[in-house]
């Protein structure tokens, strides 16, 4: 059972890091999307 716990936390606590990374990644999409437009 523990090593359950343990494998089912090391998931979620991957599978955040992964949401952070992508949101991040977004967020850089949009700043350079923001900051393109007016150059265009």
């Amino acid at each position: 059972m523990a090593l359950m716990k343990n494998a089912t936390d090391a998931m979620k606590e991957s599978r955040i890091s992964d949401l952070i990374a992508s949101l991040n990644a977004l967020q850089y999409r949009r700043m350079d999307l923001k900051s393109s437009v007016p150059l265009h």
